[in-house]
């Protein structure tokens, strides 16, 4: 236990340790020509330079906005309000799409994809599901033109078409298409251009003159080396059964908290609380889950030694956990595997518990544990941390009041799931 020991020394430093990265996402408005906020684009945004869109992969950008800005946004926004994701060629070959709620969300298909065979049947695909699909910054551009009979809105770029006249003509043929999709003007600065937009016969509109992308942020924990090699393994290899699914997710202490976090968020319709990795994937369904991870996989790239050490150990007390609750009588297992596995989340975040779990249903024991350190399963977490620090005395206490007495049994149980959990 000398390691554990010398890592929860560490843990009681005074000096904060930054666990966490921040991420950001702009949202921009569209508004109907009545002047009714009608959805949000999201736009990825580097914490190296908020101000624009700084990225050089396509892929990257728009994972980051489906797996961490996507919940944080749909939260703060009207359930009528529409989310637009941009979708680069390799994430639609992926069908990435498919982790996101075709209620909430526009599929948008970006300027620089290639209307070949596979990339069309997708999204007729999509389109088959019920999603809806925009083309972007669309100004006639041949290679486009495949795009426009199978999209439900098309964004006219107003900085790119700049003649009255083309203008004028490109909205108008858009009108005369079979699926008669709605024309988006986008980059909008002046009130000349809108009045313009709404002579044409545009019915959505975008750009400054409404208003200038909006910069809104958050911090996750990204996740470990380890966990995601195993998980890109896996998922290129072979079909996974929601058994192993959960397996590998729950593996993971960052990965388990950012699933429940997305499955529980306005993104998907309202729905009973889902407290458990197996609940979420039930729900969610074993291909759509299957997007999500690999968008979750390429927006992190980074990862450190201390937030390994910290998965571990909430994966350690999980497993540890689980046992305790066949042996004695409080959660069911779980629950109890919640419990260890999200009892290190403050630290990865360095962000309270309150603020953290105010959008997972968690049982109020589990809560009141976590949290503020009160109820019975407050002595779960003071044994684990007993156990850790090699106190044995305090750890023999908290046995007696938990209702297990075998002192010797109970640490090599321990010492069993920190082996687990390293595999």
């Amino acid at each position: 236990m000398d390691v554990r020991k010398d890592f929860m020394n560490s843990m009681r430093s005074p000096e904060k340790h930054n666990f966490y990265e921040n991420y950001f996402v702009a949202r921009q408005p569209v508004f109907t020509a009545s002047g009714k906020c009608w959805g949000y684009e999201l736009l990825f945004r580097s914490p190296a330079n908020t101000f624009r869109a700084d990225f050089s992969c396509d892929s990257f950008a728009s994972s980051q906005v489906i797996v961490d800005g996507l919940p944080m946004i749909l939260s703060d926004i009207s359930a009528g309000c529409k989310a637009m994701i941009n979708m680069s060629t390799d994430m639609l070959r992926d069908r990435i799409s498919l982790a996101l709620p075709k209620e909430r969300c526009v599929i948008e298909i970006l300027e620089n994809v290639e209307a070949v065979p596979d990339i069309l049947r997708e999204l007729a695909s999509l389109r088959a599901r019920g999603y809806i699909l925009a083309l972007d910054d669309y100004a006639g551009q041949p290679h486009l033109r495949q795009f426009l009979d199978m999209v439900d809105i098309v964004k006219v770029d107003f900085r790119a078409v700049t003649d009255a006249a083309e203008r004028m003509e490109l909205c108008a043929a858009l009108k005369l298409l079979r699926g008669q999709p709605r024309v988006l003007a986008e980059k909008v600065e002046t009130r000349e251009e809108y009045e313009v937009a709404k002579k044409y016969g545009c019915s959505l509109f975008q750009g400054y003159f409404f208003q200038k992308p909006e910069l809104v942020g958050d911090r996750k924990v990204p996740l470990h080396a380890e966990s995601r090699l195993r998980l890109l393994h896996a998922l290129a290899t072979r079909e996974l059964e929601p058994k192993e699914l959960e397996q590998l997710i729950s593996r993971d202490t960052a990965l388990s908290y950012r699933l429940l976090k997305f499955i529980n968020s306005a993104a998907w319709p309202p729905h009973v609380p889902i407290r458990t990795v197996a609940h979420a994937i039930a729900y969610m369904g074993t291909s759509p889950l299957r997007k999500w991870l690999m968008a979750t996989i390429i927006a992190d790239n980074r990862s450190s030694d201390l937030k390994l050490e910290l998965a571990l150990l909430g994966t350690t007390r999980g497993y540890f956990f689980k046992w305790l609750a066949s042996e004695v009588h409080g959660p069911d297992e779980d629950d109890a595997f919640m419990l260890g596995l999200f009892s290190t989340l403050e630290a990865l975040y360095d962000v309270p518990f309150e603020k953290l779990l105010e959008r997972i249903p968690l049982p109020p024991d589990i809560m009141n544990a976590l949290c503020f350190r009160e109820g019975p399963l407050s002595s779960w977490l003071g044994l684990a941390e007993a156990l850790e620090r090699g106190d044995l005395r305090q750890a023999s206490g908290l046995l007696a009041r938990i209702g297990c007495s075998r002192l010797e049994t109970v640490s090599a149980k321990y010492q069993e799931a920190h082996e687990f959990a390293q595999y």
